[in-house]
């Protein structure tokens, strides 16, 4: 299967080590299900998510109405 360069998405059924791993060979990327019952996985992610910090930050400003309207992304 041609899978370069795509995003495969995968629902908890798929999500073993050894499908990540074909993906990863075959230069493609994945989103995988994560259930309750992988609590430690559950946390590193939910930890990645808390902690974040954006590498920049788009900042935008626009001047109209009256008013001077700023927006971060």
């Amino acid at each position: 299967m041609e899978i370069e360069k795509t995003i495969i998405s995968i629902d908890a059924m798929g999500t073993q080590k050894n499908i990540a791993e074909k993906i990863i060979e075959k230069d493609a990327d994945y989103i995988l299900a994560v259930k309750e019952n992988q609590p430690n996985l559950l946390e590193n992610i939910i930890d990645e998510f808390r902690f974040y910090k954006p590498a920049f930050v788009y900042t935008d400003e626009d001047i109209g109405h009256g008013r001077i309207e700023k927006k971060s992304l």
